[in-house]
């Protein structure tokens, strides 16, 4: 049995300078981010055996829309995804994953993301638990050469990349920052409107 739906906003930005010298500057007084880092086990890691119902549908952001034009107006900080989305929490071999995944502007030979991963929200015995595991690669790989064995394989140098995992407990209302030396996620939920409820569109994996 499924919990009941949820709003979720999450941004995803990078730190320009490099360092989280005071990740809560750009909070409201009246707010707090919640930082503790609780590792559930559930158990359930198991293997999807069907498609659930529950699919995240995208919504118009409402919540965090103030934070995130702070965010890209600020020069030490760029945003690199903001999404929003409804669910159902449904236990975690069910869920499906919102990716996160977005293309480098630069020009490349093949495509390559700027930020990838993948963020999942499940329940475990009627607690709600995130997960989010990011990887930002600032920097494109670069092409070496050519090594000939029965088909041609390109050799690249691989750009730098930089990798965010974590789990943990979440509740409604709470505003959680996850951080990391180079960029940072901020995660936020709610119960839905009415509207969100009616959206029919699916956030594609």
């Amino acid at each position: 049995m499924s919990a009941a739906p949820v709003h979720i906003e999450v941004i995803v930005f990078a730190h320009a300078d490099g360092d989280s010298k005071n990740p809560e500057w750009f909070l409201k007084p009246s707010e707090t981010i919640v930082v503790e880092d609780i590792n559930l086990t559930s158990g359930l890691d198991l293997e999807p055996d069907s498609v659930s119902e529950e699919t995240p549908r995208s919504v118009r952001s409402t919540e965090l829309t103030d934070l995130a034009k702070t965010l890209d107006e600020h020069p030490d900080y760029t945003i690199l995804n903001f999404l929003s989305w409804v669910q159902e929490p449904v236990r975690k071999n069910h869920t499906i994953p919102v990716s996160l995944d977005v293309e480098h502007s630069e020009i490349s030979l093949t495509p390559q993301l700027l930020l990838s991963g993948e963020i999942s929200l499940y329940e475990v015995q009627l607690i709600l638990q995130l997960e989010i595991d990011a990887t930002y690669s600032p920097t494109l790989a670069v092409e070496q050469g050519t090594v000939y064995l029965p088909k041609p394989v390109t050799l690249y140098s691989k750009g730098t990349e930089y990798k965010l995992n974590e789990r943990r407990q979440v509740q409604i209302g709470d505003l959680h920052y996850f951080d990391h030396p180079k960029f940072g996620v901020i995660f936020y939920m709610v119960r839905p409107k009415k509207t969100d409820l009616s959206s029919n569109s699916t956030i594609a994996n």
